[in-house]
């Protein structure tokens, strides 16, 4: 433990993989032990104290065996004073206990909330945008072909009656993060000369697990992140006078669309197969409000 510890290059290995680990579990891989390891689970209401022990004793395990990596941790913090909005909302994070009707759970899921946080600014330090999204680009690779091909070998652990969510918890979550990886194997095909049939491969075996999904938000957010990605793709590539033509030409085509989705909201909905909110909840929620409050 020692020697790793004090190995530059294999405690970065490490980092890297325990960094990977975590993400998996972030996404909500429904798959041991990323399940177990993710780190809302801790705040369950059905999360036993022995199970909590053991992961925080694993996350523990992590940061001594990668204590080295871990030297600057506080100094890395001094980014939060940088961004005040991101202090602002942890520290009411923190806060929102004091008017809980929960006080204990809602301290528990602030302390997740604010922990993960401040380990994903750690994070943020130490690597590149580059080599965070290189390593993004392979895990929505991996856990979106397994849980493919977890769809078609075993459809009654992968499929539910809205439709595919492989190895993740429900196809929404699915669907959005195949959004994602279009989007990031996207934008490696337009930067790189290299492993351009890779590329187009991943991204068609994408399209089919959003379609499959069968989620309307997957569809919006992809359409959202394409148009953030071809706008920020082109502005790089335009000079300021061009830029300038171009900004404006983005906002009436933007003022348009508005207009037009404003007027046809509801046939866009049910195009979808969606009603105007969504998902159904905001109809019954006023009643649950008010049956809390007698």
């Amino acid at each position: 433990m020692l020697k790793i510890s004090s190995n530059e290059k294999t405690a970065s290995q490490l980092e890297t993989f325990v960094l990977c680990i975590l993400f998996i579990a972030l996404a909500e891989v429904i798959l041991p032990p990323f399940s177990q390891l993710r780190p809302k689970a801790i705040a369950g209401l059905d999360k036993t104290l022995g199970s909590a022990v053991a992961q925080i004793g694993i996350y523990l395990f992590f940061i001594l065996v990668l204590r080295n990596r871990f030297r600057d941790f506080f100094k890395n913090l001094t980014l939060l004073i940088r961004d005040p909005c991101l202090l602002f909302i942890l520290v009411l994070t923190l806060l929102s206990a004091l008017w809980s009707r929960s006080p204990s759970f809602t301290f528990k899921g602030s302390l997740v909330i604010v922990g993960t946080s401040l380990y994903a600014v750690h994070i943020a330090k130490h690597y590149s945008i580059a080599r965070m999204t290189a390593i993004l680009r392979f895990l929505c690779a991996v856990i979106l072909i397994v849980g493919a091909i977890f769809c078609i070998v075993l459809p009654s652990f992968s499929v539910n009656e809205k439709g595919w969510q492989g190895i993740m918890s429900f196809p929404i979550r699915t669907g959005t993060f195949a959004a994602l990886g279009i989007v990031l194997w996207l934008a490696h095909l337009i930067s790189t000369r290299n492993q351009k049939s890779l590329s187009l491969g991943i991204i068609a075996i994408f399209l089919i697990v959003l379609v499959r999904s069968n989620s309307a938000q997957a569809l919006l957010t992809l359409i959202a992140l394409l148009g953030i990605f071809i706008t920020q793709y082109l502005f790089k590539k335009l000079q300021a006078k061009q830029a300038t033509v171009a900004s404006v030409i983005f906002l009436a085509i933007g003022l348009c669309l508005f207009f037009v989705i404003e007027s046809h909201t509801r046939g866009i909905f049910e195009a979808l197969g969606k009603d105007t909110t969504l998902s159904g909840r905001t109809d019954f929620w006023p009643t649950v409000i008010a049956t809390l409050n007698h």
